[in-house]
């Protein structure tokens, strides 16, 4: 009996030690709070060493993986205005991070040699870009992560011509629609995309990339974009349409095909969705973000469609490069990751030669380097971002009515600055009064099925997209050649949050609208 005892003795211990060896080869979270206010600290570094790191999410959490560190390396919490503070790994609790404001920043300011205007600063902002940015031969790893949501406000589907139908059926099918149409309206949908990837970066026209993880967290029997919607009701006229041939479509003037099947086509589009992600499809945005030069380039990324997303990075720097476009005040000097900085403020150009800008916000420039080390804007009242009305001519418009955004940079090995997060955010309004007509392809044109479809729709999306730039490290020429591509990973697609997806990785820590996420 004592021998079995003992044994289990052991048994117990080492299972133990595996439990607790398991424990910290994982990760570690917490919250970051101001001690004074109690707020919480959005956007603060979290970091092991000097490169790794990850950022706090708008309410102020964080997320890092801890595997390969010892528990002797710390944990250390930095922010604009806060005293930075360490803390050994086998020393965190966990849950929450208070850091002190630091109020012995004004007194290191007398050490500067003379004060600079604001727009000077700027100006060697602009003559140091080259110097401060662009370092080739790196590898990072980078997690991306999307929200999009969809208010549908008018909706209107209709049968206009349709000879085929009883008249009865046809009633009773835009009945139907209109059934369809108030269920949706007003009704906010959510969903969420993330992948990580690992890039490797010889120069700007050389990148590679290994796709490790892809992930949607989406009711689709709730999704009300417009793509959906109208694929419903476009599945629902192909039931109506009992035919063999195939058939014309446009709408308006424009030509949508000569030959197509509507039963394999339109019946069946709404229900395609990605089910794996490419390589090949996240080059370009990976190659856009990861420029040589990342100010002089045109603002790019929001994609518009009929069920838009604004997926891409659609960050802006024409605040920092068009100074003749902007007003300039140095409004503080602070210290940021370890660095004196500027602490600028810029607002749109009221003088006689001005009236290009339209942002408003804060640049923070180191006092040594003269580079941008981190970004915050937001359209200025009044303004909008990107703009296409051409609703009487093609009965298309749609304006991106709010837009702002943060970036945040690191300084690296080589005493370069890399990404460290972006973060752009919007909302645009959307309209669509289009027509479509199907022409059976029948060599009796007396049988010919004709049927015209009309449909007007308006809905209000919102975005955001966050990037997370995570252990920038030096390759050689021999390293990159070695990088192993691979073509891509399959979507996880799942109607609930779930903390095990992402556990072992380190991502921007989701929000409580994820880990609410309706299902």
């Amino acid at each position: 009996m004592k021998k079995t005892t003992s044994h289990s003795i052991l048994l117990f211990a080492f299972i133990v030690c595996i439990v607790s060896i398991k424990g910290f080869a994982q990760s570690v979270t917490g919250t970051l709070i101001d001690e004074k206010t109690k707020t919480t600290i959005p956007f603060a570094n979290v970091q092991i060493g000097k490169n790794y790191g990850v950022i706090t999410n708008q309410e102020g959490k964080f997320n890092i993986n801890i595997r390969d560190f010892s528990e002797n390396d710390s944990l250390t919490f930095s922010s604009l205005g806060y005293e930075k503070k360490s803390i050994a790994i086998k020393d965190f609790q966990g849950d929450k991070v208070y850091l002190q404001e630091n109020v012995n920043e004004l007194d290191d300011v007398l050490l500067m040699d003379r004060k600079l205007t604001a727009e000077e600063v700027m100006q060697r902002v602009n003559e140091n870009i080259s110097k401060n940015y662009g370092n080739p031969l790196m590898k990072f790893s980078i997690f991306h992560r999307v929200k999009n949501s969809t208010t549908p406000g008018k909706l209107k589907f209709d049968i206009k011509k349709a000879d085929f139908i009883p008249k009865e059926t046809l009633r009773e099918f835009n009945d139907n629609m209109e059934q369809l149409a108030a269920k949706a309206k007003g009704t906010t949908t959510s969903f969420f995309n993330a992948d990580l990837v690992e890039v490797a970066v010889r120069d700007e026209d050389s990148l590679k990339l290994s796709v490790k993880k892809a992930t949607e967290l989406i009711n689709e029997k709730k999704d009300n974009s417009m793509s959906v919607l109208l694929g419903d009701v476009i599945e629902q006229i192909g039931k109506k349409i009992k035919s063999s041939n195939t058939f014309k479509v446009r709408t308006g003037i424009i030509p949508i095909g000569d030959s197509v099947d509507l039963s394999s086509s339109f019946m069946n589009e709404k229900k395609d969705s990605i089910d794996s992600v490419s390589t090949q499809s996240l080059r370009y945005k990976y190659s856009n973000l990861l420029k040589d030069d990342p100010f002089h380039r045109p603002e790019g990324g929001f994609e518009i469609a009929i069920g838009g997303t604004g997926s891409g990075s659609g960050v802006i720097f024409n605040h920092i490069t068009e100074v003749d476009d902007y007003e300039y005040k140095i409004e503080d000097i602070s210290t940021f990751n370890g660095e004196f900085i500027y602490v600028i403020s810029f607002k749109p150009d009221s003088g006689f030669f001005g009236g290009g800008g339209k942002y408003i916000g804060k640049i923070y420039v180191s006092t040594e380097t003269f580079a941008v080390v981190k970004t915050d804007y937001e359209l200025d009242e009044g303004e909008h971002g990107k703009k296409f009305n051409m609703k009487f001519l093609l009965g298309i418009k749609f304006v991106e009515n709010e837009k702002s955004g943060t970036v945040i940079f690191q300084r690296d090995e080589k005493d370069k600055y890399v990404p460290k997060y972006m973060r752009t955010s919007g909302k645009m309004y959307a309209f669509a009064d289009r027509s479509f007509v199907f022409k059976e392809n029948d060599e009796n044109k007396d049988d010919r099925i004709k049927l015209k479809f009309k449909f007007t729709m308006e809905f209000d999306n919102a975005y955001t997209n966050e990037y997370l730039f995570v252990d920038p490290t030096s390759i050689s020429s021999e390293e990159f050649d070695a990088f192993q591509e691979n073509l891509g990973v399959p979507v996880e697609k799942t109607a609930k949050y779930n903390p095990e997806t992402w556990k072992d990785y380190n991502i921007i820590a989701p929000t409580e609208d994820i880990e609410e996420y309706e299902y």
